[in-house]
């Protein structure tokens, strides 16, 4: 008779999660990962196949807490303006960042690695980014009744907004004063929204 699992495999995907985003993919040992799921090698392996396997259930928990904060860009309702959903939805972006991880997005992180060669990863990091476009896209396409826009596509004002949260980040992440940081986002928020009503 198969003997009962007593570990809970969303709280094991958690913590392989917390160790890859704080560690990297090449920084973790199979013994690092182990320990901070707080099972044996056998379980471990059994649970996850082997590392990749443990990279890609953590991507895909990541990319599951991601769909989770996207819930913060939902459309307003007045009296609430884009540019508060905006400014609250990228400030607790990087205060996840900075307090869950690392201080930037595992998916970018990610990016930059010799791993994208791999498709799974590859896929799960593009689809990953592309969600959240998706949903910066619905939000200002929403906001461009207002003159949020100012005659740039909603794609284009994605892509911006998708950039600047992760350059905000990158200013934390290597030593940026917090202030100016909040400062820059209210910036660009305001500049971005300078037409809403």
């Amino acid at each position: 008779m198969a003997r009962p699992r007593n570990y809970d495999p969303e709280d094991l995907t958690d913590r392989a999660l917390a160790t890859f985003w704080q560690l990297g993919y090449d920084g973790c040992a199979i013994s690092d990962l182990v320990m901070a799921c707080g099972v044996n090698r056998q379980t471990f392996y059994n649970q996850f196949g082997d590392k990749r396997g443990a990279f890609l259930a953590a991507l895909a928990r990541y990319r599951a807490h991601v769909t989770e904060g996207l819930r913060l860009l939902e459309p307003p309702e007045p009296p609430r303006t884009v540019a508060e959903v905006l400014h609250d939805f990228i400030e607790a972006t990087l205060m996840v960042q900075t307090t869950r991880g690392p201080g930037a997005c595992l998916l970018v992180i990610t990016a930059y690695t010799p791993h994208m060669a791999d498709p799974d990863i590859r896929s799960a990091v593009t689809e990953g980014a592309a969600q959240t476009r998706a949903a910066l896209v619905r939000l200002v396409a929403g906001g461009a009744r207002s003159g949020l826009s100012g005659g740039t596509s909603a794609q284009v004002l994605a892509a911006y907004i998708y950039s600047l949260m992760n350059g905000l980040a990158a200013d934390r992440r290597t030593g940026g004063d917090p202030a100016d940081t909040a400062a820059a986002l209210r910036f660009a928020i305001k500049t971005l929204c300078a037409d809403e009503r």
